[in-house]
């Protein structure tokens, strides 16, 4: 019988990093433009928030949240990939109440 991998599956160990990946793809994409002069990852935030593109940027920073779900589901840490879809979720709600009610 296989023994399951208990350290490593929860959905805590899933969700911590689902919620850090999406801000460090978030700093990969400000490193990656040419944001008109914003120097800082701090102006590159202003920046957003002030032409209205914060969804657009958390939107894309999701993408990173694909890679650590796929390599739970190919280690068979299936409770800690539940733990980055619930992370996934708390930022498009987030992304939902900002979009259309702030």
């Amino acid at each position: 019988m296989a023994k399951e991998k208990t350290n490593l599956n929860s959905m805590v160990v899933g969700l911590i990093p689902g919620l850090i990946v999406p801000l460090l793809t978030s700093f990969l994409f400000y490193a990656s433009q040419d944001m008109y002069g914003v120097q800082t990852y701090g102006g590159f935030l202003r920046y957003a928030i002030s032409y209205g593109v914060v969804s657009q940027v958390l939107s894309v920073s999701l993408l990173g949240n694909l890679g650590v779900f796929f390599l739970f589901i190919w280690t068979n840490r299936n409770k800690s990939a539940r733990g980055v879809i619930l992370a996934t979720f708390i930022y498009g709600l987030f992304i939902l109440i900002y979009k259309f009610f702030l």
